[in-house]
């Protein structure tokens, strides 16, 4: 999930679930973001598609979906970063569970471009396209406190699962991570679904919560009336979906 502005050109990769259901949603951000302006960068969108969703083989975890993100960055900068000329600048945009890993993509890539790093890894990472923005949309702030909002009732077992999940995707960490990072933390924008059938909205809120104490750039936006998955297709949200984007320098 990466957004990419080089000099007059713009490049997303958006990591979610399956991607052809978000085909048209991101066509409408891509049609506005496009059309705004004769003067307007050049933006494209690059969907990744981890193994184990839509036609990707293997079977979905955390070190491996992280792998494939990590992987994903790497084919963005390999593309790019080789020509001096172009100002290009990174965008992660995840949904949901995507929303997880571009908060834990953007924190690996960062922390590996720490100043206590190898003079080789010092000069791959002076190399690298930077990313200026975080787009986390209908985000929850962990697996585990997933699983006590999905299993409220102190009686059930479920909610007392999590010492024995293998797969966390703790936003909250990757967000800490993110503002230690000496590279320069992206601005961070939570778009919400104001009826979220799924993720209460007390995740979104945490999270804007956490990053305003991290000193990081932050914007939180509910989106009324919208399901889990309808943040950004409503006006409102695609709306926001585009400042945002517009605003990345």
């Amino acid at each position: 999930m990466a957004l990419y502005l080089e000099s007059g050109t713009e490049k997303l990769i958006r990591n979610g679930g399956s991607v052809p259901p978000r085909l048209p949603g991101l066509s409408s951000v891509l049609k506005v973001l496009q059309s705004s302006t004769p003067t307007s960068p050049r933006y494209t969108f690059v969907a990744l598609s981890y193994r184990g969703f839509w036609t990707s083989r293997g079977r979905p975890s955390e070190p491996g979906i992280s792998l494939d993100a990590g992987a994903a960055l790497r084919y963005v900068n390999e593309r790019l970063a080789s020509d001096p000329n172009e100002e290009i600048s990174i965008v992660l945009w995840g949904q949901s569970i995507g929303a997880g890993v571009a908060t834990s993509a953007a924190a690996a890539a960062i922390s590996s471009s720490r100043s206590n790093a190898s003079a080789k890894d010092a000069v791959v990472a002076s190399k690298r396209i930077p990313i200026r923005g975080l787009l986390l949309e209908t985000p929850f702030t962990s697996v585990k406190a997933m699983l006590l909002a999905i299993y409220p009732q102190k009686w059930l077992p479920y909610r007392y699962l999590h010492p024995f999940l293998r797969n966390h995707w703790n936003s909250k960490s990757a967000l800490r991570k993110i503002a230690n990072g000496s590279c320069g933390a992206p601005n961070l924008l939570i778009l919400q679904a104001g009826s979220d059938e799924l993720v209460p909205l007390t995740h979104g809120i945490e999270l804007e919560s956490v990053a305003r104490e991290l000193n990081l750039d932050t914007k939180r936006i509910e989106v009324s009336g919208a399901l889990h998955h309808e943040a950004a297709m409503k006006r409102r949200g695609r709306e926001e979906i585009v400042d945002f984007l517009e605003g990345i320098k």
